[in-house]
């Protein structure tokens, strides 16, 4: 008998310890996207056939990845007026006790044609190369449409946009994750598209 006592303890201790994640039936919605299913944590987010459309916060997948290849179209659908906003494309990203305050992972942050690439926990961001500071000109990306190709093996990544490498680092920090979008501005409406994800 006190063996099982303790035996559901841990059982009920572990469950406890679980809850890093969104889950099913915690209020938040989802949409079906791309062959994704996403979890909305902030912000407007529709769908618009396979695309997912979204203004002014995140989501976040409800699959975890941990090595392989994520491809998607990120399109400016209607731009802010005046500077551009920040655009993220995460992954394996993750929530601390479940509150999207306090993200963890690698994020690819772009604005208009420049980028950084950060790696956070409890959402306290820094660069994954320090040498490496704030956003950075390219002259792969475009103000209005990216494919991005995020290639994850072991601690090794690879980020393309359009076929062409923008940038590559090894990071051990963290081993696997979900995949997130953000839009920064809620004046600001962008059309996530043409997703894949391989092995």
């Amino acid at each position: 008998m006190r063996f099982w006592g303790l035996s559901l303890l841990a059982v009920v201790g572990l469950a406890s310890c679980s809850k890093s994640e969104p889950s099913a039936g915690n209020g938040r919605a989802e949409i079906q996207a791309g062959g994704i299913t996403w979890v909305v944590l902030s912000g407007r987010w529709s769908k618009d056939g396979e695309a997912l459309v979204g203004s002014g916060g995140r989501v976040i997948s409800k699959s975890d990845i941990a090595d392989g290849t994520l491809d998607v179209d990120v399109e400016k659908a209607a731009p802010s007026p005046g500077e551009p906003g920040i655009v993220d494309v995460g992954f394996r990203y993750s929530l601390h006790a479940d509150d999207p305050g306090r993200g963890n992972g690698y994020e690819l942050q772009v604005k208009g044609t420049t980028f950084t690439v950060v790696r956070g926990a409890n959402s306290y961001w820094q660069p994954v190369q320090p040498e490496i500071r704030g956003f950075q000109t390219s002259g792969l990306l475009d103000a209005k449409k990216n494919h991005i190709t995020v290639k994850m093996v072991g601690t090794s990544f690879r980020l393309d946009v359009h076929g062409d490498s923008l940038l590559a680092f090894d990071d051990a920090t963290f081993a696997h994750g979900r995949v997130s979008l953000a839009v920064e501005s809620p004046g600001e409406t962008v059309r996530f598209s043409g997703f894949a994800v391989g092995h």
